[in-house]
């Protein structure tokens, strides 16, 4: 610095670190001069690469002028028997020299060092660079690059699946500590994936040839956890790629925090500019405490040419009658070079009209607040280890206590929510002691009854059901299989019973001596359908020792359990309350053996979006195809009103501007039509030469858009085309069929 140039001057050297012999340094050729007019630095000093047998090994470097003079730099090889090539970042290829450099700025290269064919697998070469100055002779450097050979690189697109119970060595060229294992829940191809600890684990794949790609896609997936020990804040994933320079840079990072996961996430991200080059490499990493701890499952890397989604139409609304269901398509074309994978959410609008309107801006609130409570809880350690259940014997296992009023949403977009939570649903009890049936005389202790009719279809998770059973250990189902168990498991799991409603899953038993006034009644309404169990006692439950609750399922697929009073010899907090689907592979947990239930509680479970669904949830699409999305809008049990969502598709198409995808949705409800099917003019005539005169001056002669476009819908295909003209034509003049307008 200019502070430094004066007549006293000196330096000093100082190091710091523990007394006696430790923290050392050496220094070496200290030396203070005037800045040379030519001077130049190479950086990094030295590099190890890997190269494919017959292919390149390309790594980067920095030539940085130190000199005072603008100056070029002439660039050969010293040493190594495989022969090396330079070009430069945005300039020309197969140079022997730079541009060039201004004082002060810098150049990058690449140098790629080609691998004989034919060489074998770990051989080495090594060998030395050297950039001198055009201007002055003495200004050099040099630097080393150490090229150890491989088996052929990898060709783009590049897919590890993880199909066999080892890392197979022509795709993974490093492994430090990690493993291939089937431990992991639901690997997307099973049996096995990836698998890394906290004992800081890395694999390094082979190189893969990126060198003529203009644009790519990195995917994968990944379970924090499974079965073992989740991470903790701090305790990542990492995932690396080697770029044009050969640093190893994140690509991205998969934060530790969070609850230990059941199935796999997908990740999308697009490969930067700077690993699009011919010695491009993925780096995994783990970090943790410890062997054995912070456990992390991977599968299904993808590297692809990235998709290209176009959605049509833009948006969908319909005019729907209650009672009624009304399906539109959309279509979902890929006009990318790589697949498309997509997945479908659905946003409703917190203003619109839904089955459980009132919650759904509070529960944006509360997950905004992180107050809500998981679709799983992580149970304590060990919890589950060696457990069997034993008739009549006490669970002491105490599960993770409920500390929130609501909670989820689980894989399929389920939330509950108490009357503890200020706007959250009123504890409404519905005596139907009178007015139902008994059919306690059906249950015995570990026994099921059923199948009672609803009187509609009752929509729950992706099956809509018109009967139910009724189980005497806490449950409620929709399948008969193991719906007696008195040993009750997490929500959700995949061993039976499953397809269940658990409003006090527990060893239960109505027929229990010393509480013989036990009963059970179920009664049938227009929109919902209420069992009731009184005075209802735990196995060898001492006199009083009793419970009453009732459980209300509803035509729009919301759920309410409702709980008037417990006996304080009642055991509530032994037992797992939620729902599970019908296979045991997405479920809603409020509790599991933890004391939450108590007199005067409603807990209403419900699907904020049920009126919209669609099929498939996700799918996949080829390159240059195209697939259709079936969207169903089901005004069943709803009250008239304006229902709004968003349809969100998710893919791997990273364009921001496509993803996610947003289709708004709109159904309007209604009681009776508004309007008549073929007044076209909106006379309040149906099908007359009025109506037929306005259809052809709108399609042919420019004329008004009719006041209601769905009466002019009348052939009961979506939108107004030449269909619906022949079609009223045919209906008038030619005794053709009815009209049918497509709401």
């Amino acid at each position: 610095p200019a502070a430094g140039l004066h007549g006293m001057f000196r330096l000093r050297v100082r190091c710091t670190g523990t007394a006696g012999p430790y923290d050392d340094w050496f220094v070496d050729n200290i030396r203070v001069a005037l800045p040379s007019d030519y001077a130049v630095d190479v950086s990094p000093e030295s590099q190890s690469h890997y190269g494919p047998a017959g292919g390149n090994s390309e790594f980067g470097l920095t030539v940085l002028n130190r000199g005072v003079l603008s100056d070029s730099y002439d660039l050969s090889q010293i040493g190594g028997a495989w022969a090396a090539s330079f070009s430069e970042i945005g300039g020309g290829n197969g140079i022997t020299s730079t541009s060039t450099v201004a004082s002060g700025d810098s150049v990058e290269l690449i140098v790629g060092v080609a691998v004989p064919s034919g060489t074998t697998i770990g051989s080495v070469d090594t060998t030395r660079i050297a950039v001198a100055s055009q201007s002055d002779s003495l200004a050099v450097d040099t630097v080393i690059a150490i090229i150890t050979a491989t088996g052929t690189a990898g060709s783009f697109p590049w897919q590890e699946s993880f199909d066999q119970s080892f890392l197979a060595t022509a795709a993974w060229l490093e492994n430090v500590g990690a493993d291939v294992s089937s431990s992991a829940s639901n690997s997307p191809s099973s049996p096995y994936a990836l698998h890394l600890d906290g004992a800081g684990d890395t694999v390094t794949s082979q190189i893969i040839d990126l060198s003529s790609v203009t644009k790519a896609n990195f995917t994968f997936y990944y379970e924090r956890g499974g079965p073992l020990d989740p991470p903790e804040t701090g305790d990542d994933l990492t995932i690396e790629y080697r770029n044009l320079s050969g640093q190893w840079t994140d690509l991205t990072v998969v934060n530790g925090s969070g609850p230990a996961m059941s199935t796999f996430a997908r990740v999308d991200v697009a490969l930067p500019g700077d690993a699009l080059h011919g010695s491009f490499q993925l780096r995994l990493r783990s970090q943790g405490s410890g062997p054995g701890t912070d456990d992390w499952f991977v599968d299904d890397l993808l590297l692809d040419y990235p998709p290209e989604i176009t959605v049509a139409p833009l948006s969908i609304s319909a005019i729907v009658l209650t009672g009624d269901t009304v399906d539109r398509k959309i279509i979902l074309s890929n006009g990318g070079q790589g697949a498309l994978s997509y997945s479908i959410g659905v946003q409703p609008h917190s203003t619109a009209r839904s089955s459980t309107n009132s919650y759904i801006s509070l529960l944006q609130q509360l997950a905004e607040e992180n107050l809500l409570e998981p679709a799983r809880h992580k149970l304590p350690e060990g919890l589950l280890d060696g457990y069997t259940a034993t008739k009549g014997a006490e669970d002491t296992r105490t599960g993770v206590a409920v500390t929130r009023n609501a909670g989820g949403p689980d894989g399929s977009g389920y939330y509950w929510i108490d009357s503890d939570q200020p706007g959250g649903p009123t504890f409404n009890w519905t005596d139907i002691s009178t007015g139902g049936t008994s059919i306690v005389g059906s249950l015995g202790d570990d026994a099921y009854a059923g199948p009672y009719a609803l009187g509609f279809a009752f929509p729950f998770y992706d099956t809509a059901y018109t009967e139910i059973y009724v189980g005497s250990n806490g449950l409620v189902g929709f399948d008969t299989t193991h719906l007696d168990a008195f040993s009750k498991a997490p929500i959700p799991s995949a061993s039976a019973p499953n397809a269940i409603l658990a409003w006090m899953w527990d060893d239960l038993d109505p027929t229990n001596p010393n509480n013989t006034s036990a009963n059970v009644f179920v009664e049938s309404f227009t929109d919902s359908f209420v069992v009731q169990f009184s005075d209802y006692p735990e196995y060898n439950a001492t006199a009083g020792d009793v419970i009453t609750a009732q459980v209300i399922v509803r035509a729009d697929g919301s759920i309410r359990y409702q709980y008037l009073s417990a006996a304080p010899g009642f055991d509530v907090g032994s037992s797992a309350i939620g729902i599970e689907n019908r296979d045991g592979s997405d479920g809603l947990e409020v509790a599991f053996n933890t004391d939450y239930v108590h007199d005067s509680l409603a807990i209403e479970l419900f699907h904020p979006t049920i009126w919209l669904t669609t099929s498939p949830a996700q799918a996949v699409v080829a390159s240059g195809s195209a697939d259709t999305l079936d969207v169903s809008l089901i005004g069943v049990g709803l009250d008239s009103g304006l229902y709004v969502a968003d349809l969100l598709i998710h893919s791997n198409d990273l364009d921001s501007a496509s993803n996610p995808a947003v289709v708004p949705v709109t159904m309007d409800l209604f009681d009776v039509p508004p309007f008549i099917c073929g007044d076209v003019d909106n006379s309040g005539e149906s099908s007359d030469v009025g109506d037929l005169t306005y259809l052809v001056n709108y399609m042919f002669k420019h004329g008004p858009i009719p006041p209601n476009v769905a009466a002019a819908d009348v052939d009961g295909e979506p939108g107004v085309t030449i269909g619906d003209l022949t079609y009223l034509v045919a209906y008038m003049f030619k005794s053709g069929a009815q009209l049918i307008c497509f709401h």
